[in-house]
């Protein structure tokens, strides 16, 4: 990974590391200043050209260290003083209309942004942010979804020839539950924003309940759980279960209740699909019955 970042464009890496070697002197740097704009630039391009689905920007006790998730898999790719991350931070949170002032909780935010191509070319891309204090600092983890993963076929995400038509015979039924699981970094979302793109015909509403949305797709009814609001995954399926839905996306299966309400779609003729993330193998996380848990 390092031997890649060096043979990458001169011009980027170099004012890397100058803003590095700046950040060991006492020098206060801003957000806005020239090298910070430049090389969250360059660390955004970076990680494109890497096809990295996250950023992570984590202070340690004396350096701050830079790490990308590619193929499910974190590596490190560089180590900075904790003021050159401190302004990183400020200036992504400043882009993603978020609270640079407040460090003591949690925050998310969204940007878009354009990721050039190639002779001239440039597409967006979106990122979704989020900030957590922990012991020697802010923490930013950055997702980052490429709108054009969700029109490749499905061969093109990675899929064999057999795994295909089976996917196939599956979502085209004309009800039934499909849980897309894996770790963080499989593809579960992209899988299943590909699927329901090209099932979102206007013969057809799709109704999806998420925390937090993660694309942005304009054939979709797209929910956005409030939990201020009292609105969660098990509000939002009831509620959706009166919206005359055909397909149903379910962001993440958290608790037993959700679990037994996205079971009852099968009774109305429904399409349902969720994603999880198992924390045991062999094992029905969040605390669900076997009975709610069983293939259908």
């Amino acid at each position: 990974m390092r031997a890649a970042q060096k043979s990458g464009d001169g011009a980027g890496p170099a004012s890397f590391e100058q803003l590095v070697e700046l950040g060991k002197s006492n020098k206060q740097l801003d957000a806005n200043d020239q090298g910070v704009v430049q090389v969250v630039d360059w660390l955004w391009q970076y990680a494109f050209d890497q096809r990295a689905s996250d950023i992570h920007l984590e202070p340690r006790r004396e350096m701050g260290a830079i790490r990308f998730r590619i193929d499910g898999v974190l590596h490190t790719v560089y180590q900075v003083p904790l003021s050159v991350m401190g302004a990183m931070t400020s200036r992504i949170k400043l882009l993603g209309r978020m609270d640079v002032v407040e460090k003591r909780r949690p925050l998310d935010g969204r940007i878009k942004t354009r990721r050039p191509g190639p002779e001239g070319t440039s597409r967006d891309v979106e990122m979704r942010l989020s900030t957590l204090p922990t012991a020697f600092g802010e923490k930013m983890v950055m997702r980052i979804f490429d709108p054009d993963a969700a029109v490749k076929p499905l061969s093109g995400l990675g899929f064999a020839p057999h795994e295909v038509r089976l996917w196939e015979e599956l979502v085209t039924r004309s009800h039934g539950i499909i849980l897309v699981t894996g770790p963080t970094g499989s593809g579960k979302t992209t899988t299943l924003y590909s699927t329901l793109k090209r099932l979102a015909t206007d013969e057809v509403n799709v109704c999806t309940i998420e925390d937090p949305i993660e694309m942005i797709e304009p054939a979709f009814n797209q929910t956005q759980v409030q939990p201020v609001l009292d609105l969660g995954f098990a509000e939002g399926l009831r509620a959706l279960m009166r919206q005359d839905p055909d397909i149903i996306m379910v962001g993440e299966i958290r608790d037993l209740e959700t679990a037994r309400w996205r079971s009852r779609p099968r009774s109305r003729g429904t399409w349902c699909s969720a994603r999880c993330t198992p924390t045991t193998p062999r094992r029905p996380s969040r605390g669900s019955p076997i009975s709610a848990c069983r293939p259908t």
